[in-house]
């Protein structure tokens, strides 16, 4: 696994527990100026947002810890989480009707627009293979300590783990797009929300699928792979 200059002394460790006061601060910050964020958080006017979201981020770290899909550099500085065959689905789909107790009308009709849209392009690349694949569901680094290479410490931990099975990667993101093809992934689906929706004033909010093949002796190229997963 490459390891930048600035990482030679950094560790890739399961996030624990104690970690997650830190985890979450790290996501709520990192995340805060991304696209997806500022269309959703704009109409998230229910009293105690920020409360609210990060009562959420830290009963899914919980929960990821629990089934072991989590890690962390330096005790949630950097945060990966995955999605990985045989290790649940976790308890957040389970309270979504909860949490849309405070939602406005309008965040309602956005993450519905953005969930549609989602599921669409991931139908379209992978159908029913889908279940098979690796995901990287959530990567985030602390503004602090950003461009010390945790980030990509924590993909290529990925892309290891996900090559020894022989497996298949896939993420969403929105504006990080240009970082996750420095560490092999590309494009393969887009799309975009807001586009029309009266009530946004800011640019459409690109939504992208990204797709890394397992890399081993024995596998077909990128390429192939992905037209097989059609």
């Amino acid at each position: 696994m490459f390891v930048p200059d600035s990482c030679a002394t950094a560790t890739v460790e399961p996030l624990r527990y104690g970690d997650i006061s830190t985890a979450v601060r790290t996501t709520w910050d990192a995340m805060y100026n991304d696209s997806l964020s500022r269309y959703f958080r704009e109409v998230d006017t229910f009293p105690g947002m920020e409360a609210r979201h990060k009562v959420i981020l830290a009963l899914g770290y919980a929960d990821q810890i629990y089934r072991g899909v989590a890690w962390t550099i330096d005790h949630g500085s950097a945060i990966l989480t995955m999605g990985i065959p045989g290790h649940g689905r976790g308890v957040l789909p389970m309270i979504v009707p909860l949490l849309k107790l405070f939602y406005t009308r309008e965040l309602d009709q956005r993450q519905t627009e953005v969930a549609k849209k989602l599921a669409k392009m991931l139908e379209t690349a992978f159908g029913n293979r889908l279940e098979d694949m690796i995901e990287v569901g959530g990567l985030a680094t602390t503004p602090a300590k950003q461009g010390l290479g945790y980030g990509t410490m924590l993909m290529h931990f990925v892309n290891d783990w996900a090559d020894k099975q022989n497996r298949a990667v896939w993420l969403f993101t929105t504006d990080a797009y240009e970082f996750y093809e420095t560490v092999g992934y590309s494009v393969i689906q887009e799309d975009v929300a807001g586009a029309d929706d009266p009530t946004w004033e800011g640019e459409p909010v690109p939504l992208r699928i990204m797709f890394r093949a397992p890399k081993n002796v024995t596998s077909p190229s990128p390429e192939k792979v992905f037209l097989r997963l059609q």
